[in-house]
């Protein structure tokens, strides 16, 4: 009977929550109560609080704060430092970014509605990053396929400033000759029918090509001279 009161108890407790109040005969105002999901971020992930000069700012366990300039207040941002603790993920992110420059930091930026889902902001969104003063920082987005996107960016003493469009990851490094990140510092794989690809292969076709024919000469020489 115990069980059955609870069961009931419970119930009832939900309907009320998810059905707002009707408006009573008397012209009493309407009063809706609903029940709303309380999301926390998982460990490792930081969110970005509204500071007193209205932007939205994280301060990471490292010391790093992270802050965005412009963003929907309706939206989260959320901030995941990938570090050598994150094993395959740190491996596949360097392995991207090694042309990139030296001191390489490395993060997934990106937002979340009040239920935690992540959504795409769909507006420019000028992220800083302070970091220790005197080094030049250039930054670059990184596909999930892996390719390196070089970023317009801002440094200024301490901290680095670029603009991010929907989220994803993002890699900042010690500047190799200071400045921004040039499209040269990034690889390109060589795609299948590129011709800078394809001449070194046909001199070496040329080349393997002469030395048959010359190897077959002799030996038709050297027989014919032997009979």
């Amino acid at each position: 009977m115990k069980k059955a009161a609870v069961l009931i108890a419970v119930m009832i407790l939900s309907v009320f929550c998810f059905v707002p109040v009707s408006a009573t005969g008397n012209g009493m105002p309407t009063i809706g109560v609903y029940a709303r999901s309380v999301y926390t971020l998982p460990d490792g992930c930081y969110g970005a609080e509204k500071d007193d000069d209205g932007k939205y700012a994280a301060q990471l366990p490292d010391g790093v704060k992270v802050t965005a300039s412009a963003a929907d207040p309706s939206l989260q941002m959320v901030i995941v430092p990938i570090t050598e603790r994150d094993a395959g993920a740190y491996r596949w992110i360097s392995g991207c970014a090694a042309s990139l420059g030296t001191e390489l930091l490395f993060y997934e930026i990106y937002f979340t509605d009040t239920y935690g889902n992540r959504v795409d902001v769909n507006m420019p969104t000028e992220v800083s990053i302070a970091l220790k003063p005197g080094t030049a920082r250039k930054a670059a987005g990184i596909a999930t396929d892996g390719s390196l996107s070089p970023l317009a960016s801002k440094s200024d003493n301490d901290q680095i400033s670029f603009t991010i469009e929907k989220g994803g990851y993002y890699a900042v490094a010690a500047a190799k000759s200071g400045g921004n990140v040039s499209a040269s510092d990034t690889p390109a794989a060589p795609e299948t029918g590129d011709r800078r690809m394809r001449w070194p292969f046909v001199a070496l076709l040329f080349v393997s090509g002469a030395g048959i024919a010359g190897a077959f000469a002799y030996g038709k020489k050297k027989k014919h001279t032997a009979e």
